[in-house]
């Protein structure tokens, strides 16, 4: 009986205990994804992929964990900690806790329902590539106690499709021109080529807005009627793809609509007080006129020449239809302040002479003087020059107790501009400007310069203000004062240095004024035409883009400059990870007609080094010894008055910025997130000294020989400001021309190879 009692009960407890296995609470554990890998396996045949890794991840929606600085420390000293049987374990938590608190909002866990999404999302996105048979598939990996998880995923690409065919339909009734023109812009996709549904996607935007802008401005994708639900749905390109050969055809429904012109156009005025621009100038910025073929295109146009003009705040375009084949345009402009005045403080680098500057900047600014959006501008700045030599680690010797460190310099000026003078043709106008600037600077002790400048010009804008060309006119006079004086001076200060070449360095100083006999006289003819292109996406902090400008200037007229120059700058900006990478070139020369009688205006001199330059010397400070003439490690400032007539820079960058890091606060995570750090490669050199002797004994395979350049790399900190970034440099020359004996790093102190430059915006 006990034996039963005893069977029983055991069958009862396996029987509860079997109903309620299924009821016992579960924690499923949530692991973090540390690291993210995409994996590219491409057919054996195919070299050039149109997707990278990179471009994949950022398609993914489950993302790697991003820790601060401050939360990795934490999580190392926890996990080491835990790690250390030893360690205190009150202490260990204490860390624990912290990194908990710290890392609450901002750890990323594997889920498997997104990780079937993103497989979904890569298949789609590399299908828009041809690659129609594509195979993706994930793997997450655990690693030991689950603190290194990698989430990767692998992408089997398969061979990837041809497009060998492009028909659109829905044409055939248009004019013979329009015809045309789609067929011409159809015939931009080369066939056969590998698929790519952005280069189709393209050509049919580009298609469209070519019918748009003809007077179609309804164009856009055939629709027709859905038989289940009866609406109109649009007809979707449609691909077509033989899985045997391994190609695609696509097929296009386009519907024109009718062809609209243009009826009337209004413009408002909303001058809020200031002067209005005449009719006629508005009127000629305006592309569109009625009874033309209505152009969205045109209205965009007419709306950014209105804008060069400067007058406007902003600018609203407002169409109506009027009967059925007529658009109404009205443009209500918005005026802005017709003057200001501001004073301010100033730091700049000007070129060519590689100086950093600060000064007081005094400006009155009205933008419609005579109703035409004439600008005129007046100026007064009291500057001081080369800054930067507050920041050489050595002082300047020699020359330097007698030679002014920092030139004071006093300008004042005015300019005026006249947009739109006249038209050469609809899309190229000509604008006109002014400028007469008048100069009072301290030179040499004594000896100060009054120069008086007049500068008439033409610009004709090629794509609004990205490009553009000028041809510019250019008469200088000067007035030395007590040249003889200051040379004397300089003579008996420095009795250890040859007396010819201080001679020598001052001698286009001494050809000026022998010249204008203490006077003020015209000095330069100059005629230039210049060319600029900025195609950055932003102007203080780029990303990508490019920049060019060339120009080229010689004298005109029998007076004291006699000289040819032609300079060309091409810097170029591309994303690279998670920061920029900046290039630069610059290249100029100068041909100096008659040497023994003719002066190179001294702004048009070249130097090397500074902190738009070679960052590895001091400003002006770096100069081929072949051609040079002079060593400026013996002779002080010597360099710094008279430049050379060849210049060649090469500079690179690496730039990155900190992130935004809300664990440290608000306050601190803002100032931090506009810090930033570069690395940077310059090199190059200055060629063919302005003296009679040492001019013209360099020539170009001296030129281009890099063992004549100077070789520096170099690490810097920035700080974003509105207007570009505060920027410390320190540059190590790793190969130094002007030390023969000691070129290479190797063969030099290293504290003694470094140099720290300051600005404001970036290098190039």
């Amino acid at each position: 009986m006990l034996f039963r009692l005893c069977v029983v009960l055991l069958a009862v407890a396996v029987g509860l205990r079997a109903q309620t296995a299924g009821e016992r609470p579960r924690v499923a554990q949530r692991y973090v994804i540390h690291k993210l890998e995409i994996r590219i396996i491409p057919d054996s045949a195919e070299t050039n992929l149109p997707v990278t890794a990179s471009q994949l991840r950022g398609i993914v929606s489950l993302q790697p964990t991003e820790l601060t600085v401050a939360s990795r420390i934490l999580r190392e000293v926890a996990y080491n900690g835990l790690d250390v049987p030893d360690f205190p374990r009150p202490i260990t938590m204490i860390f624990a806790r912290a990194y908990a608190e710290a890392v609450q909002h901002d750890l990323r866990y594997f889920d498997r329902s997104a990780a079937d999404y993103d497989v979904l999302r890569l298949t789609d996105y590399v299908n828009q590539f041809g690659y129609h048979d594509a195979h993706v598939r994930y793997r997450f990996h655990i690693g030991q106690r689950a603190r290194n998880n990698t989430l990767e995923y692998i992408v089997q690409l398969g061979r990837r499709y041809q497009l060998d065919t492009v028909v659109v339909l829905g044409l055939d009734e248009l004019p013979d021109d329009i015809q045309r023109s789609a067929a011409a812009v159809a015939r931009t996709v080369k066939l056969p080529q590998p698929y790519s549904e952005i280069t189709v996607r393209s050509m049919l935007e580009t298609l469209l807005d070519t019918l748009r802008n003809s007077g179609y401005i309804r164009a856009g994708y055939a629709q027709q009627r859905d038989s289940l639900a009866g609406e109109r749905v649009r007809l979707t390109p449609v691909v077509t793809s033989d899985t045997i050969a391994k190609r695609d055809s696509v097929t296009v429904f386009l519907e024109p609509g009718k062809r609209y012109k243009v009826g009337s156009i209004s413009v408002f005025d909303s001058a809020r007080g200031n002067p209005i621009i005449g009719a006629e100038l508005k009127a000629r910025q305006l592309v569109l006129s009625p009874g033309q073929w209505y152009s969205p295109q045109g209205i965009e146009r007419s709306i950014a020449n209105l804008m060069a003009l400067g007058t406007f705040d902003r600018i609203w375009a407002d169409t109506t239809t009027s009967g059925d084949s007529l658009v109404n345009v009205r443009l209500f402009l918005y005026y802005r302040r017709v003057w200001e005045a501001s004073i301010g403080w100033f730091f700049n680098s000007t070129f060519p002479d590689n100086f950093n500057n600060t000064g007081i900047d005094l400006t009155y600014l009205h933008r419609n003087l005579f109703n035409a959006a004439q600008a005129v501008t007046v100026y007064v700045r009291p500057t001081l020059r080369n800054t930067s030599y507050f920041a050489q680690l050595l002082p300047d010797s020699g020359l330097g107790r007698s030679f002014a460190i920092i030139d004071k310099d006093l300008e004042s000026g005015l300019l005026f501009t006249q947009p739109d003078w006249f038209r050469i043709s609809d899309r190229l106008r000509v604008d006109a400007n002014a400028q007469a600037t008048a100069s009072y600077r301290f030179v040499v002790d004594p000896f100060k310069l009054l120069t008086l400048s007049l500068r008439a010009g033409v610009t004709v804008p090629l794509n609004g203000f990205e490009e553009r060309v000028q041809v510019d006119l250019q008469l200088e006079a000067n007035r030395p004062e007590r040249f003889n004086e200051a040379l004397q001076r300089a003579v008996e200060r420095n009795p250890m240095i040859d007396s010819l070449l201080i001679r020598e360095t001052l001698e286009q100083y001494r050809l000026l004024n022998a010249f204008t006999g203490g006077q003020l006289r015209w000095t330069s003819a100059i005629v230039a035409l210049r060319y600029f292109r900025d195609f950055r996406n932003d102007l203080f902090y780029p990303s990508r883009g490019n920049t060019l400008t060339m120009f080229f200037e010689t004298t005109v007229a029998r007076l004291l400059s006699g000289y040819s120059q032609v300079q060309m700058t091409y810097t170029t900006y591309h994303p690279a990870g998670s920061g920029v990478a900046a290039f630069k070139f610059r290249g100029g020369w100068i041909w100096w007609h008659d040497p023994a009688t003719t002066i190179v205006p001294f702004d048009r001199h070249y130097f090397a080094g500074g902190a738009i330059s070679i960052r590895g010397y001091p400003s002006r400070q770096l100069v081929d010894l072949r051609s040079g003439g002079a060593n400026p490690a013996e002779l002080g400032t010597l360099t710094s008055y008279i430049g050379s007539g060849t210049i060649v820079e090469l500079s690179a960058e690496l730039r990155y910025s900190l992130s935004y890091y809300e664990s440290l606060g608000d306050f601190l995570a803002s100032q931090v997130s506009r810090l930033g750090f570069v690395f940077f490669a310059d090199a190059g050199n200055a060629f063919n000294r302005l003296t009679r002797d040492a001019y013209g004994t360099a020539r170009v395979g001296d030129v281009l020989n890099p063992s004549r350049w100077a070789w520096v790399v170099g690490t810097g900190i920035r700080y974003a400001l509105p207007a570009g970034p505060a920027r410390l440099d320190f540059g190590l020359r790793v190969y130094d021309p002007m030390q023969p004996d000691r070129r290479w790093i190797t063969q030099r102190r290293v504290l003694g190879s470094i140099e720290w430059q300051i600005g404001i915006g970036h290098a190039f």
